[in-house]
């Protein structure tokens, strides 16, 4: 149906202008067409979410390492594992089952309550039970519950911007015939679901509800859209694999060998299970989810809410920020930001004069302290009060209306004319100038209509004011409104651009808008904006191709964001997008990372968004893209501190199983190791601030936890402890097995304890910026404390660890010796070598 005439509509819809529908037909179209809600996408149970978790490689090895150690008897190493698989698992579920709650959220916009005309009668409903042949009441301030057609409207405008994104004022009324071909921006009688009444009454005729509405249509669209595994994710299921694989394949080289050698089975079984907890980074899925809600809470304190915990890594990879204009680069409230007299710019203490003038002819309703009428009639009657002008009621002879796009008042005996300079340029035979009044001949009208078209080129929206005291009109001056940019966003762009990140605005104002917002900010320079309509036909690679010559894209659509979003993930970008209204749901969902406004944005979008600022200040997203690069790095940090440990321990174990010599370190402590003396240095890796130095750093891409030059800083650190470990354990044997594990076990620890201080930055000297991460300083001073006491308490010492009270020389000489990896990894800094890992 392209067109349709509104009789036919109402006789379509078996309803009546005066007298609505009946309650039976109300009823029969409510099965017909359903609630007036949206439909809800099925959402994984926690059942599934935790088999999802449960199937990671590394929980199905360390599993497998469980159940032999319970064959085997060694109830305390299966009972130990088996209690870090169920945290990690459980804890990952819980966190992820929060997460996406787009599609509930959406229902909160519908109005929930509706004056409604049922068999003639007016009645108050719960928007959800509105049927399509409704007839509705609506006024300023209430939200739009359905489509719907306006049948009869006073003075009314409403303000469109969740759909559009554009924050002006829409003017409209009723019409005898709707053409539904016109895009929403154009259609002059139709109120969508979602708006928002400005000024003005209307009665409208509902002819589409719930998910059939455009606001249900976004609804669906998240629905389809598949946000895909996140980076990190991957990045994780790929070291989780390869360590598998690694670890499988050492495991059982090692057993064929004993076997062919003639080993004992049994002490192979033992052997192997000794292996595997060495091999496997038990607490690695438990301290990176800790290490990640550490990271979503330090963010928070930034005003930067991530709802994702995958999303504070790969917001680090950002290259690209597809940003909206209104209520994100610029304060989404038009402002009067300057008056034009004939021909200058009034100075505020000659504003009085105008604006004297100007707030008599406003149409605005006060109610419960609050103004409501047109946006621009707002800020008239909000900057006039401010300068101490009162507004007095003046009696309208003419009301604005988008046709002839001007008002007019009368007030003790002059009258105001206000509305667009187009329209109220020719009218005026006269000016007024300070020494007094001036004739208005062609010339002056055509240079004041051209100063216009440059207001506007600049981003003025123009209101022209003029007065008569006797016959002819008197033109007064312009009134020049702006959404002015947000304070720190012009330097904010300026760094993003330093740090290696584009940005592409994305708005449904047009060019002229569009253009001077940019430029003010520095999004663009030279640049031409483009409108979306100039593109939308072209093929992805052209159409990316437009996007990055241009970078500014008017008269944008929810549609043509999605567009823009897939062009630029197709090359490879990682994208942000920023969004605050309806419109911008399905672009969210689609990006790489969704950002949503949390004071100006509506629930669906943050819910949908996989971070929320809670201030809507731009700088605050270019803050967590730092932030989220820092994570990474910390991340990075975390996985070398714990594969050395691996490394070291793995190394150790296959240097005395291939020398025929006992287990320099028993099973528990190995597990003692990895969990307790390992976790928490791994963890306050966290809490490492960001750099300076990471503004001016390039983003990531495709970058790997594990790059080859931080797997040489792993295997050096790595094979360097265990050498250290086995001289002390071997030197020691002839004093006893015992003897030579205890020191083997503590020199490890010690070794690894001074090591978490050598992985904070594979360049950085571990003396740099020390005291700036307190919680490792403390972290450390504690686990030293644990340890050196797990020696002389003698339940832990003799039953359980397996080892007898250290002498003071005993610890000196572990001391020394562990901290020589603080040597070795300064000497690799100095001599610059892998210090790009």
């Amino acid at each position: 149906m392209q067109t349709a005439s509104v009789k036919e509509m109402i006789e379509q819809l078996d309803s009546n202008p005066s007298k609505g529908l009946s309650e039976r037909t109300a009823s029969e179209h409510a099965k017909k067409y359903g609630l007036n809600v949206f439909a809800d996408k099925k959402r994984m149970s926690f059942l599934e979410i935790i088999f999802g978790h449960a199937s990671n490689g590394l929980i199905i090895l360390l599993l497998i390492a469980s159940v032999i150690s319970f064959i085997l008897q060694e109830f305390i190493n299966g009972l130990a594992i088996l209690f870090t698989i169920l945290l990690s698992i459980f804890f990952s579920s819980f966190l992820e089952s929060k997460a996406d709650d787009a599609i509930e959220q959406l229902s909160k916009y519908s109005a929930k309550k509706v004056v409604v005309i049922r068999e003639g009668k007016k009645k108050v409903i719960d928007s959800t039970l509105l049927v399509p042949g409704d007839i509705i009441v609506l006024e300023a301030g209430h939200i739009v519950p359905a489509d719907c057609i306006i049948l009869d409207s006073r003075e009314l405008s409403v303000n469109e911007s969740v759909l559009t994104g554009e924050s002006q004022a829409l003017y409209k009324k009723e019409s005898d015939k709707i053409d539904f071909s016109l895009p929403n921006y154009k259609q002059k009688s139709i109120l969508f679901s979602g708006t928002s009444i400005i000024s003005g009454v209307c009665t409208g005729l509902v002819f589409k509800t719930g998910k059939n509405s455009e606001f249900g249509k976004i609804a669906e669209t998240l629905n389809v859209i598949e946000k895909g595994e996140s980076t990190l994710s991957r990045r994780v299921e790929d070291l989780g694999r390869k360590i598998s694989i690694l670890s499988t394949i050492i495991i059982l080289s090692l057993i064929i060998f004993g076997v062919v050698g003639g080993r004992d089975l049994a002490h192979l079984f033992i052997f192997s299970v000794a292996l595997a907890v060495a091999a496997i980074p038990e607490g690695l899925p438990t301290t990176l989810v800790i290490l990640l809600a550490l990271g979503v809470r330090e963010m928070a304190k930034n005003n930067a809410v991530v709802r994702k915990l995958s999303s504070i890594e790969t917001i680090g990879s950002i290259d690209v920020i597809a940003t909206d204009k209104t209520g994100t680069i610029t304060e989404g409230n038009l402002i009067l930001d300057r008056i034009f007299i004939p021909f200058e710019f009034a100075d505020q203490k000659e504003w009085k004069d105008s604006l004297s003038k100007a707030v008599l002819c406003t149409n605005v309703t006060e109610f419960n302290g609050k103004i409501y009428g047109d946006e621009l009639d707002v800020e008239v009657v909000k900057k006039s009060s401010l300068m101490g002008i009162r507004r007095h009621e003046a009696k309208i002879i003419e009301p604005f209306s988008s046709d002839k796009k001007r008002m007019v008042v009368s007030h003790k005996g002059m009258k105001i004319l206000k509305g667009a300079p187009e329209v109220i340029i020719p009218e005026c035979s006269r000016m007024q100038l300070k020494e007094g009044f001036s004739k208005m001949d062609k010339t002056i009208r055509e240079d004041l209509l051209d100063r216009v078209d440059e207001f506007s080129k600049e981003g003025y929206k123009v209101v022209a004011v003029a007065f008569s005291r006797e016959r002819d009109w008197i033109f007064d001056s312009f009134l020049l409104f702006k959404d002015p940019p947000k304070k720190g966003v012009e330097e904010t762009i300026r760094k993003a651009k330093i740090a290696g990140i584009s940005i592409i605005m994305m708005t449904g104002d047009n060019k002229y808008t569009a253009k001077a917002i940019a430029k003010s900010v520095g999004i663009i320079e030279n640049e031409e904006p483009v409108s979306w309509e100039h593109i939308e036909h072209l093929p992805s690679a052209e159409l990316y191709r437009k996007i990055m010559e241009h970078r500014v894209i008017a008269r944008a659509t929810p549609e043509s964001k999605l567009r823009i979003i897939e062009a630029l993930k197709s090359k490879g970008h990682i994208v942000a997008v920023t969004g605050d209204g309806i419109n911008d749901a399905p672009a969210l969902k689609s990006a790489n990372v969704g950002v949503a406004m949390g004071i100006r944005g509506t629930e669906a979008s943050k819910e949908t968004a996989d971070i929320v600022l809670l201030d809507d200040n731009f700088s605050t997203l270019f803050n967590a893209i730092m932030y989220g690069r820092s994570i990474f790095r910390n991340i990075v940090n975390f996985v070398r501190f714990q594969v050395t440990t691996n490394i070291s321990a793995i190394f150790l174990t296959i240097m005395t199983f291939v020398l025929d010599l006992p287990l320099a370190l028993t099973a528990i402590q190995l597990l003692w190791i990895n969990i307790i003396m390992d976790g928490p240095p791994a963890v306050a890796q966290a809490f490492e601030k960001p750099s300076a130095a990471i503004e001016r750093d390039k983003p990531r891409k495709d970058a790997t936890l594990l790059s080859l030059p931080m797997l040489c800083i792993i295997f050096l650190s790595g094979i360097f402890i265990s050498l250290c470990t086995f001289y002390i354990f071997y030197q020691n044997l002839g004093q006893g097995d015992y003897v030579a594990s205890t020191l083997a076990f503590n020199l490890f620890v010690f070794s690894q304890l001074f090591n978490s201080f050598a992985v904070r930055s594979p360049k950085m000297h571990f003396w740099e910026n020390l005291l700036s991460n307190k919680v490792l300083i403390i972290i450390v001073l504690i686990m030293i404390a644990i340890q050196i006491s797990i020696n002389y308490i003698p339940f832990l010492s003799s039953q359980f660890f397996k080892v007898y009270p250290l002498s003071f020389t005993d610890i000196v000489l572990i001391m020394l010796i562990s901290s020589s990896i603080l040597f070795i990894d300064e000497v690799r800094k100095s001599l610059n070598i892998w210090t790009s890992a």
